[in-house]
């Protein structure tokens, strides 16, 4: 096992234990666990190119790890805390199947289009950005609007066009993989993490609220521009 797989592997990990968290229904620690999948996501590509390394099985053992980590744990978290309260069923039961569904389907295009086709923008908005945002969505929801009326109905919102952004073809900023970006990543990454300490999910959904409109404007306009 190279480096870079062991990180794929400690996502997958992180991933596991977000399922079992939203099982024992702790929203908290199952938000942060999925962040530390993203982060192992992060580091794992970031290990892969510093290596150089070269194997065929790394995507695909990494692809596996996302379907778990940023599909099977938000798809779960959408049915343990807004479908299955319910208590019976209903359309609402569809959501977490539409949710795993577009993410299996975002990964498997970014398979097969490659990361170096993908090295300034990524095609759709990606799984691990899209399941953090829906993660702090409703656990935001949840704590400061618990008696909102039509909780589950805005939850099936944010679930379709988070779907539809994940298979749309609109270039989101990929953080830029030069080595004086690289430092300022890490300087950001420090400073966006005591912020999340501080200001927990409420830091990370606006974050991310803020670069899916931005990935959105930039899209339409460059889209007038070309007309």
């Amino acid at each position: 096992m190279n480096i870079p797989t062991l990180f794929t592997f400690l996502n997958l990990f992180s991933g596991f234990m977000a399922i079992i968290a939203i099982s024992e229904l702790k929203m908290e620690f199952a938000l942060w666990f999925i962040l530390f999948s993203a982060i192992f996501d992060f580091i794992d590509g970031k290990m892969a190119r510093l290596f150089k390394t070269n194997s065929k099985l790394g995507p695909y053992v990494d692809s596996l790890a996302d379907t778990v980590s940023f599909g099977v744990a938000p798809s779960f978290f959408i049915y343990s805390f807004v479908v299955s309260p319910i208590g019976k069923f209903t359309p609402f039961f569809l959501l977490p199947l539409v949710y795993l569904s577009a993410v299996v389907m975002r990964l498997a295009r970014f398979n097969v289009i490659g990361e170096d086709s993908q090295k300034e923008f990524y095609y759709g908005l990606s799984s691990p950005i899209s399941a953090l945002f829906l993660i702090s969505f409703i656990s935001l929801l949840q704590r400061f609007f618990p008696s909102f009326l039509f909780e589950k109905e805005v939850t099936a919102g944010v679930v379709l066009i988070l779907s539809l952004l994940m298979l749309s073809k609109i270039e989101f900023p990929v953080f830029k993989k030069t080595r004086k970006a690289e430092k300022m990543q890490i300087v950001f990454f420090i400073i966006g993490l005591l912020l999340l300490i501080y200001f927990k999910y409420l830091f990370l959904f606006v974050a991310i609220l803020f670069y899916i409109i931005g990935g959105i404007i930039r899209y339409l306009l460059t889209r007038e521009s070309d007309e």
